[in-house]
């Protein structure tokens, strides 16, 4: 008969997993009292802004062109300026205005710009840039978005 020689197999101290499984309590435990604490929550803040609504709306002489902007983020936007901008050769050809003026959205906030233009200005299919300039905790961005042209 052949003897087989048992091995060994070493098994870790007990006073090192103790110190282990501590430490992870104790992460964890951190981890949960700064989510409760919303310390991830300030982190997490950001600025976003969409057009909700966007028209033209036309009559014999005058082109209204009216939007909606919202701000779905969670920090507070500081609308500097909306403008239409012709495609074609980039162009401004004008500002549309905020009854309010200088418009401060915060968090789920809606403000509506509009600005009347010669009809003439405009054809028929075209889609044309809506230039949005806004601010957010003193840093200047800005979007574009298309609208188009059809009365």
């Amino acid at each position: 008969m052949i003897k087989m020689k048992a091995e060994k197999k070493r098994a870790l101290n007990p006073l090192l997993v103790t110190i282990f499984l501590i430490i992870i309590a104790v992460i964890l435990s951190a981890l949960f009292y700064m989510w409760i604490t919303g310390a991830f929550q300030r982190q997490m803040q950001y600025a976003q802004l969409m057009i909700k609504q966007k028209k033209f709306i036309a009559t014999e002489s005058k082109v209204y062109v009216e939007i909606v902007l919202r701000n779905v983020g969670t920090k507070t936007v500081t609308v500097v300026s909306v403008t239409l901008i012709d495609p074609n050769t980039n162009n401004e050809i004008g500002e549309l205005e905020s009854p309010s003026g200088v418009v401060k959205l915060g968090s789920g906030e809606e403000a509506v710009y509009s600005g009347s233009f010669d009809k003439g200005t405009f054809k028929k299919g075209e889609t044309y840039i809506i230039k949005i300039m806004y601010k957010v905790d003193d840093q200047l961005n800005t979007m574009t978005e298309g609208i188009k042209y059809e009365p």
